[in-house]
């Protein structure tokens, strides 16, 4: 197993939940993440995510262009999917007038939705433009 390493770390064991920052420049890999989980004796339900970078396209499992945002930082992009809870929507819905200017810079948060084929996705629950 690669050695899994982060920036910051924080568990509570109470809730089950825990922040994890990666070392700067560092893509997010969740198959990483899952197998240092797994390997600790645990089990990962579920990842939220917070990235910042460029609004952009990225090419679906079909081939047809769909929404994403690009870490600069770090080259990895994040397909956008819109969600389907009430909030996903509104987020949605303020980010779609965005999507005609690729190259803004946007700040998603977001469940991480993982594609054993194809681009990891961010089911977006808030984002927000960070320049004009």
């Amino acid at each position: 197993m690669r050695q899994f390493g982060a920036r910051e770390f924080d568990l509570d064991i109470d809730t089950g939940t825990g922040y994890l920052l990666p070392p700067e420049g560092q893509a997010f890999r969740v198959e990483e993440l899952e197998e240092a989980v797994e390997h600790a004796g645990f089990e990962l339900l579920g990842v939220e995510s917070h990235v910042r970078g460029r609004l952009g396209h990225a090419r679906g499992l079909d081939g047809a262009e769909i929404p994403a945002v690009k870490v600069e930082s770090t080259g990895q992009s994040f397909v956008l999917i819109e969600g389907d809870s009430d909030r996903a929507h509104e987020a949605w819905a303020r980010l779609s007038p965005n999507l005609e200017h690729p190259n803004s810079s946007i700040s998603v948060r977001g469940r991480v939705h993982r594609h054993e084929a194809g681009p990891t996705g961010l089911v977006v629950n808030d984002s927000r433009m960070l320049d004009g």
